[in-house]
């Protein structure tokens, strides 16, 4: 539950007074005051807004676990607060003691709250029309998938958030990554190829380190080759243009993969029910689940899941000679269970083709697409178009024209050979 993380065990920060943390295996006597009392907090540095459970354990003077309550107080109510519960949250930034008694015995835990780093959003632009939240932490690695907001926009061991690019055009013209937080450059890595669509390169390809106040760095992946305009040692503030975005590395898809680590450990920049109990977002960005048709277009050449990732040029013009049309698709969150509909019509406007398939699961991001055969099945020359239809509603058009002789038609009863295609993203570990 939100800012109830599971505690340590017994190598767990605490503060003890009087008794140590071991026991004897004798019965604790009826009636026995309280020896000692041991605090559990699971580190002894907050941030503010942070909440945590803390845990006190009572013995007495032999080491025998009573069954007694613990008051809770703090020396500084102002930095620190806590319930009646033990709940501790990070009030302002300071030193403050967390206090337990029980009986006559009291036991204190220094603890410091710190301020927020405060992220800022690392590209230049504007957020669902030049780029997306693709991807966040996984908040079950190895045992599921669960992001911050009990959703599943994440994969197994995904370790940060990654802001993906509608298309490789977007790519092109230039989406510049930005300093998150003031700090300075760390590490830096440039030159890899960065047009990658499938998976197999070296894990964050081109990327730039920064390290910040507090333990924190953050890691910025997959930049466009070339791109990196900061060099290793150099302070930065934050929004200090650092690259562009690209596909390098392990990546299959233009996109900035952004991690924040502090001392080690990952962070999960956003809080939420399955997350931590506070953002290091500065304006944390609402979670992003919402369903939108990113792309569309028409091609006459065969398209698989790699090429259409970079699909060729758009065509509005198809010859009677070639071999079929092809329409694509680019979605973004389709859930499972929806129908994608293509609906073909001739220059009349009656429809001679409808092709459709069910998506079996949840897609972050996905490709799909429908072919028809041109040759003996469309054969009048003129303007036709193709309606795209997703849960029922009608969301694109494309308009092409027929160019070309009249071709001879199929025998009667023939069906019109046609088809569809198409998947999801496929992760793969970035490092």
């Amino acid at each position: 539950m939100r800012g109830q993380p599971a505690l340590r065990a017994a190598g767990a920060l605490c503060a003890l007074f009087v008794a140590s943390c071991g026991s004897d295996t004798s019965e604790p006597e009826a009636g026995a005051p309280p020896g000692s009392v041991t605090v559990f907090l699971g580190d002894t540095q907050l941030f503010v807004t942070e909440t945590r459970r803390a845990l006190g354990v009572v013995r007495d003077a032999r080491g025998n676990q009573l069954a007694t309550s613990v008051v809770w107080s703090s020396s500084n109510p102002a930095v620190l607060a806590v319930d009646t519960a033990g709940v501790v949250t990070g009030v302002a930034p300071g030193q403050a003691d967390l206090k337990a008694q029980a009986g006559d015995v009291t036991s204190k835990l220094s603890v410091r709250v710190l301020e927020r780093l405060g992220f800022a959003f690392p590209l230049a632009g504007t957020l669902n029309r030049h780029f997306f939240l693709l991807n966040y932490v996984d908040q079950q690695p190895a045992t599921g998938l669960r992001d911050y907001n009990c959703g599943v926009k994440t994969y197994d061991g995904h370790q940060g958030t990654d802001i993906t690019l509608a298309t490789f055009a977007v790519m092109d013209s230039g989406v510049t990554i930005l300093a998150a937080a003031p700090g300075t450059v760390s590490e830096v890595r440039d030159g890899l190829y960065d047009r990658n669509k499938v998976w197999g390169g070296p894990g964050f390809g081109n990327y730039v380190t920064l390290s910040h106040r507090d333990g924190f760095i953050s890691i910025y992946g997959h930049m466009r080759q070339g791109s990196v305009k900061v060099t290793q040692g150099q302070p930065v503030a934050a929004g200090t243009p650092l690259g562009l975005v690209g596909s390098s590395g392990n990546s299959d898809v233009p996109h900035l993969h952004i991690e924040f680590q502090r001392n080690g450990a990952v962070v999960d920049g956003y809080a939420g029910p399955c997350g931590p109990s506070v953002d290091q977002w500065g304006e944390p960005l609402a979670y992003q689940d919402t369903f939108a048709l990113m792309a569309t277009g028409l091609a006459n050449t065969d398209l698989t899941l790699d090429n259409v990732k970079d699909p060729p040029a758009q065509i509005d013009t198809f010859s009677t000679s070639d071999a079929r049309i092809w329409m694509w698709v680019e979605l973004f969150n389709a859930r499972a269970g929806k129908l994608s509909r293509w609906e073909l019509f001739d220059p009349s406007g009656t429809l001679k083709n409808t092709i459709q398939l069910t998506h079996g699961q949840f897609y972050s991001l996905s490709w799909w697409w429908m072919w028809q055969s041109i040759p003996g099945f469309v054969a009048t020359p003129g303007t036709w178009h193709i309606d795209y239809y997703h849960g029922g509603e009608r969301l694109a058009q494309r308009t092409f024209v027929l160019r070309g002789a009249i071709a001879a038609l199929a025998p009667p009863g023939d069906r019109a050979p046609s088809g569809r295609g198409g998947g999801g993203w496929q992760p793969r570990p970035e490092r």
